[in-house]
């Protein structure tokens, strides 16, 4: 059961905050309330960090269906592949995607490194079990896509 999914992205000072916000609503596809932290890169350059939260259970339910649903049959693979490595141990599963893609197309790409739309999506079980949970995933990524 999926219990939460957190939704995190960075603006940097080149690129348009509203098309950064722009991005998470329509990753996620409804409004959502984003919040906003200032830090300072490496470099002296200042980064925005959006994040939401989605804790609505039906809402993050509907979310995670939409996410699925736009990953490619590739990706899908790739997850339950890296499925120990994404899995952490209060079973929080991370993924990241192309926010490039997110802004101008409905599909999502998955992606490893580099800047991105951050998801962890939180699962639950009672009592907690991790297999149980990565079992759940590895169904849900035997979906076909809507």
């Amino acid at each position: 059961m999926i219990n939460r999914i957190s939704i995190r992205a960075h603006v940097y000072t080149t690129e348009s905050k509203k098309k950064v916000k722009q991005s998470l609503y329509n990753f996620t596809g409804f409004y959502v309330e984003v919040s906003e932290e200032r830090t300072e890169g490496h470099f002296g350059n200042e980064i925005t960090i959006l994040t939401c939260e989605i804790s609505n259970r039906k809402k993050a339910e509907k979310l995670w269906k939409s996410i699925v649903g736009r990953l490619s049959e590739e990706d899908r693979n790739r997850i339950v592949e890296e499925l120990e490595l994404r899995l952490d141990d209060e079973n929080n599963l991370r993924l990241k995607f192309d926010k490039q893609k997110s802004l101008t197309e409905k599909k999502l790409k998955l992606i490893s490194k580099g800047d991105g739309i951050q998801v962890t999506v939180k699962f639950i079980t009672y009592p907690s079990n991790r297999k149980a949970v990565t079992q759940e995933i590895i169904e849900w990524m035997k979906h076909e896509p809507n």
